[in-house]
């Protein structure tokens, strides 16, 4: 009857304390995608970090609709490819095309829906 005793009690305190582990994930994601919220709007890609570590930790549907929100949001990125100030810039939304001009006297080009930086070229 003790052995009985012994092993239910055993059995009932790993249970529990999956229940603590899980428990703590879902407190810990849910800080972590506030966070992420609060930091959008200077930093969007650690905000994306922190909203999918958010939810490897804890698929919760606040986590995964935060998740998704931040993946809806446009990112940003820099135009590269000139030693100096870009001082004109023309975008053909039907291409997707961007060109660039700086006063290094160079013209970039390039796809918006590429991940790489429009390339440069002398005047």
């Amino acid at each position: 009857m003790l052995l009985v005793v012994a092993v239910t009690t055993g059995v009932l305190d790993i249970g529990s304390r999956g229940s603590a582990i899980q428990q703590r994930h879902v407190a810990i994601a849910r800080k972590a995608a506030a966070d992420a919220a609060e930091v959008r709007q200077q930093n969007s890609a650690l905000a994306a970090q922190l909203n999918l570590a958010a939810h490897w930790l804890a698929d919760t549907r606040d986590v995964r609709d935060r998740l998704m929100s931040a993946f809806a949001t446009p990112y940003t990125s820099r135009i590269t490819g000139h030693t100096s100030d870009v001082v004109s810039l023309s975008f053909a939304p039907k291409d997707a095309a961007l060109a660039t001009e700086s006063w290094d006297r160079t013209v970039g080009r390039g796809d918006v829906r590429a991940p790489i930086a429009p390339y440069s070229s002398p005047c």
